[in-house]
């Protein structure tokens, strides 16, 4: 090949090796860029998301707390009906055994009362009228 020639071609050669590495600088540069764009969006989205669901975990707590409240006094009025009627009717079968009791006392003992007071009024003679 002739001096010209070689020159021109390695002269040629040495300029696209050279663009060859400042494209690559270049991308290299604009790829970094993009990279630190992304990590700065992905930064800012999940500081947004823990926020959400911080937001989100308060508020859920909050309705939790209050339906619970609203579920033990639903069942603390369940849990009295249902004594009520369980040992209800069995306390007004003992009260009302009580009082029959003590009426029965009562009528022995004025039957008693009475037995003597017959005993000791005289007998009159029934006359015929």
């Amino acid at each position: 090949m002739e001096p010209e020639i070689r020159e021109a071609f390695d002269q040629l050669s040495a300029e696209i090796h050279a663009a060859r590495a400042e494209s690559r600088d270049h991308i290299d540069a604009r790829i970094n860029a993009t990279v630190t764009e992304l990590r700065q969006e992905i930064v800012a989205t999940a500081v947004e998301t823990r926020q959400h669901v911080e937001a989100t975990a308060a508020e859920t707590r909050r309705h939790f707390d209050v339906m619970g409240e609203g579920m033990r006094s639903d069942l603390r009025a369940v849990t009295e009906v249902v004594l009520s009627s369980s040992y209800g009717p069995h306390r007004r079968v003992t009260e009302l055994g009580a009082r029959h009791d003590r009426l029965d006392q009562r009528v022995v003992e004025l039957e008693g009362r009475v037995s003597v007071l017959e005993e000791q009024r005289p007998r009159r003679s029934r006359r015929p009228s």
